[in-house]
């Protein structure tokens, strides 16, 4: 198995799927939605696929948002993982590629700046798009018994 996730992205994919303070997060924002609304849908004769998708989904926006920028922030940021499972130069992430300018001598700090800009604008533009709905997430989770 460890074979063929060399030679693949599953071996990037696959630990990122299901983190402990994801799950809390949604965890703790379905805890927030009331019950009356999922109680009324069934009075009215609603499937529970039907709850879900209709109500608690547009109700959880703020949430997947938050978790949508936490997460690839947290993907596109990382270094040690990639460098250990990934062996082919040609499935490098950008930070492998960034790191691979200092390595060539002498370093040219202007590539090395221009790189390490480019990389930030998808991170800029991905938390600036669900800006409001990661405030909006993180304001509506809070502990619950």
């Amino acid at each position: 198995m460890l074979i063929i996730c060399r030679k693949t992205y599953l071996a990037l994919i696959l630990p990122a799927i299901a983190s402990p303070m994801y799950i809390f997060l949604f965890r703790q924002n379905f805890l927030g939605i009331p019950e009356s609304i999922e109680e009324a849908a069934k009075l009215d004769g609603a499937s529970a696929l039907r709850i879900f998708f209709q109500l608690i989904m547009p109700l959880a926006k703020p949430i997947y948002a938050t978790v949508t920028i936490l997460v690839f922030i947290a993907l596109w940021n990382d270094f040690v993982w990639p460098v250990m499972v990934i062996s082919d130069t040609s499935k490098q992430t950008i930070q492998m590629a960034l790191s691979s300018l200092f390595s060539i001598s002498p370093v040219n700090y202007g590539n090395v700046m221009a790189g390490l800009t480019i990389v930030t604008i998808p991170v800029l533009a991905i938390f600036l798009a669900l800006q409001k709905y990661y405030v909006a997430g993180i304001a509506s989770t809070r502990a619950k018994n």
